[in-house]
């Protein structure tokens, strides 16, 4: 199993947990200048944008729920792919090896764009939310 951290727009991870609401999948739009500068601060720490496999006649404006880009880190010491979806920033560890270093990092650099670009931080293993 994966280890999954998730950025999501403030207003929406506080409606979603204040009202514990069940459905994720609709949330809200992330803003396209935090898309773009969530990619750029993720291509610094060395992720690397990848071809999206999407199914036969999709788009990525298919959906709401469509992945837009996936980018991915791998080196000897670290595994991690983030995933952009119109309302969701994701950052998965694949389970392995790799987990016990990919994990603070992927916890630090998520921390770190969520707080720069005013996004909220949901990390459902340990439990820990960030919205204000």
């Amino acid at each position: 199993m994966s280890y999954d951290i998730g950025l999501y727009r403030r207003d929406f991870l506080k409606r979603v947990i204040e009202n514990k609401l069940d459905d994720w999948l609709g949330a809200d739009r992330i803003p396209e200048q935090t898309i773009q500068a969530a990619l750029e601060a993720a291509k610094v720490e060395g992720f690397v944008l990848r071809p999206l496999k999407l199914p036969s006649g999709a788009t990525t404006t298919t959906t709401n729920f469509a992945c837009r880009a996936e980018l991915m880190k791998e080196t000897p010491t670290l595994l991690a792919q983030l995933h952009i979806f119109p309302g969701q920033i994701a950052l998965t560890i694949p389970c392995g090896p790799l987990v016990r270093d990919s994990v603070p990092f992927c916890t630090r650099l998520a921390k770190q764009i969520a707080r720069t670009h005013g996004l909220g931080y949901r990390d459902p293993q340990t439990g820990e939310t960030l919205y204000d």
